[in-house]
């Protein structure tokens, strides 16, 4: 029972939002946004990519990215989907936290001699925690560092115009 009131649920969210221009409204200036147009074109002359300057209940303003474009007036009406465009590097705390436990691994495993006999850690308990937190340190830094170096694009549609 609980699974068919959640599928509908969802099914209903799913279909409802994409007319929704509140979305548009609330859009924070310079925010990228891709934008279609009814007949299939984009309004940029540079980039299919453009900068919001302002939305009204009425327009879209926007802003070609390229040398002094100027600002474009789209018309609610001509306009079938706006979609946001971000960029986010790797390195979440999530990624930073896994390289801790790999370099805890490793820390654990280079104090423990890697099993082949007398281990750190049977000599010193302090050094022991050093030489498994020093591991974590290390790990985590070449987890956020190799995390980094990746961007990601992400699209999210947040208008679609209704059919006719």
């Amino acid at each position: 029972m609980f699974l068919f009131i959640s599928a509908a649920i969802l099914a209903s969210t799913a279909a409802t939002p994409d007319a929704d221009w509140s979305r548009v409204r609330h859009l924070k200036h310079s925010t990228e946004v891709i934008v279609t147009l009814q007949n299939g074109s984009r309004p940029g002359p540079y980039s299919d990519v453009t900068r919001v300057v302002a939305a009204t209940d009425e327009e879209l303003i926007v802003a070609p990215l390229g040398p002094r474009a100027p600002v474009i007036r789209i018309p609610r009406n001509d306009i079938a989907s706006v979609t946001i465009r971000s960029e986010k590097t790797r390195g979440s705390a999530a990624e930073r936290a896994r390289g801790v436990l790999v370099g805890l691994l490793f820390g654990l495993i280079g104090a423990a001699n890697g099993g082949t006999g007398p281990t750190l850690c049977d000599k010193t308990v302090p050094g022991c925690i050093a030489y498994i937190g020093a591991g974590g340190v290390a790990g985590g830094v070449i987890g956020y560092l190799e995390g980094k170096s990746e961007t990601i694009i992400e699209l999210t549609l947040i208008y679609r115009a209704p059919r006719v």
